[in-house]
């Protein structure tokens, strides 16, 4: 599993390079993906006491809820599928 978390690094990293600075998210939006970039990050740096498996299944689980809030009208609706999907695929 710890190819897929530095793959999921990779894409979360991408969607912050992408989204972070556009001015078009919000601060709840930019705060996901920091607490994603985070989470990721110290388990890759051996920090975290979940396995990869449990880290993955709890991050899914912050973006679909967001996702069940989230009007689908504005950006961070499909910035946070993004995140999802980074999780997920």
């Amino acid at each position: 599993s710890m190819k897929n978390i530095n793959e999921a690094l990779e894409c979360v990293n991408k969607i912050d390079e992408k989204y972070s600075q556009s001015g078009t998210i919000k601060q709840f939006t930019i705060d996901m993906i920091e607490h994603f970039i985070e989470e990721l990050n110290s388990f890759i740096l051996g920090e975290s006491d979940l396995t990869g498996e449990t880290l993955l299944g709890s991050l899914s689980y912050d973006a679909s809820t967001a996702l069940e809030i989230c009007d689908d009208e504005l950006s961070d609706f499909y910035v946070i599928q993004e995140l999802y999907d980074a999780i997920n695929d």
